[in-house]
């Protein structure tokens, strides 16, 4: 097993350090005719980037596959269909996508499929490895038994209770000894610098020049603030982008400030409306399917007249349906159960966003989860009274908020009394 590893803070140059330590493998030891580095990730948007990061590589010249972990996973298991089914395992069509990824790393671990990827694969990087849940990790470990593999991480980005302390922070001090990076490389705000730090210890962040707390007793006080915010720094730098985030925006708070800077010229001054769109978190054909549930078998006609009925247009819709219509008209199914239908509309929804373009310049309004691993030059993040995480948590989830900013940062707190309370104490 050989394995190096990376670890720093946010805007550290975890990403730089982990492509770099690539470039210094492909040195020592080019690829083959018909090799490439396989490069993994485990969102989406964080591929693309990785992506386009590796065509820049001078080294690789191409020679590389960029995947998430679930899609390298189902693609695995895929090309070795027949071997799964004859140890046993379910087809890629019956099984989650946490399933999927153990039973690859049950098909890696048999010397015939891990010896052919290490051929093809010397070399594998994972990018932003404290994301990975157990399932995830089995593969990783078994693709370290033949191939080197190369992982950054951070585990105070690590946003899911279930996972403190991060499986793959547990993992590599026993492979490895993890480099440690102490230079931040996104951001040269001190005011910002220092309320990341304080928040990673457990400190109250302070403002400074750059990084603003400021507590708002109504909706519409904390709309001003925000029209304001978005008017003045673009204004300065008329292309920056601005990113408006929040920890969830269940409970509407969030949603209120930003239909009003939306809709309405907001302030004593008057400033606004904005163009600031939610970047959807959950599709939703998902949400029309879930509503769907049925015991059983339902025939095929009947539910793609429920998806017809119950979801809303698009690409991830249509994709759904022609698989409904492949099952009836091509396997002969006559009818089909509810955790197939889900099972599918959750994969195709994965493709959908899988090839999707996306930007992270202008302006828009996400969560906290949506927003890891992205930069802007202006973040405004919205806390709202309730938080549901515990203290550890919500420092976790303000520190992930606070340093997607490159130049400038300002928390906006439901309420005075909220600040004397985690993470602002």
């Amino acid at each position: 097993m050989t394995v190096w590893a990376v670890n720093g803070a946010a805007g550290f140059g975890k990403t730089y350090w982990l492509l770099y330590r690539t470039s210094e493998e492909l040195k020592a030891c080019p690829l083959e005719a018909g090799q490439q580095v396989l490069a993994l990730t485990f969102m989406h948007g964080a591929r693309q980037r990785l992506e386009q990061k590796l065509r820049g590589m001078p080294d690789l010249r191409g020679q590389y596959q960029c995947l998430t972990v679930d899609g390298f996973a189902r693609s695995l298991r895929w090309r070795w269909r027949s071997l799964a089914q004859s140890i046993g395992q379910p087809s890629t069509d019956a099984v989650s996508f946490d399933e999927q990824c153990s039973l690859a790393a049950e098909l890696v671990r048999r010397p015939v499929v891990g010896t052919w990827l290490a051929t093809g694969y010397p070399c594998v990087l994972l990018d932003e490895g404290q994301d990975l849940d157990p399932h995830r990790l089995r593969l990783i470990e078994a693709l370290a038994l033949r191939s080197r593999v190369l992982i950054a991480y951070d585990d105070f980005q690590c946003l899911k209770v279930e996972l403190r302390p991060s499986p793959v922070s547990v993992w590599l001090p026993s492979v490895c000894k993890p480099e440690e990076l102490s230079k931040p490389q996104r951001c040269g705000v001190p005011a910002l610098l220092d309320a990341s730090s304080a928040l990673r210890s457990g400190l109250a962040p302070v403002s400074g020049p750059g990084f603003k707390i400021a507590a708002c007793a109504s909706a519409g006080q904390a709309a001003a603030l925000l029209a304001s915010t978005i008017h003045f720094a673009r204004t300065k730098t008329p292309k920056c982008s601005v990113a408006v985030i929040t920890p969830a925006r269940k409970g509407g708070y969030a949603d209120e400030v930003v239909e009003m800077v939306t809709t309405k010229a907001c302030g004593s001054r008057k400033l606004g409306p904005f163009k600031l769109r939610w970047e959807v978190a959950e599709s939703p054909l998902l949400e029309g399917v879930e509503q769907m549930t049925f015991d059983g078998e339902k025939p095929c006609g009947e539910v793609m007249q429920k998806i017809l009925a119950d979801a809303d247009e698009g690409a991830a819709r249509d994709a759904l349906i022609r698989w409904v219509l492949r099952q009836r008209d091509v396997a002969g199914r006559v009818g089909i159960t509810f955790p197939e239908l889900i099972g599918q509309a959750r994969r195709v929804i994965a493709v959908t966003r899988a090839r999707a373009n996306r930007t992270d310049s202008g302006k828009r309004a996400l969560t906290v989860h949506q927003a890891k691993n992205r930069e802007f030059d202006v973040v405004i993040a919205i806390w709202p009274y309730t938080v549901a995480q515990d203290d550890e948590g919500k420092r976790r989830l303000l520190y992930n908020a606070i340093t997607r900013a490159r130049l400038q940062c300002t928390v906006i707190v439901q309420g005075a009394a909220s600040t004397g309370k985690p993470p602002f104490k």
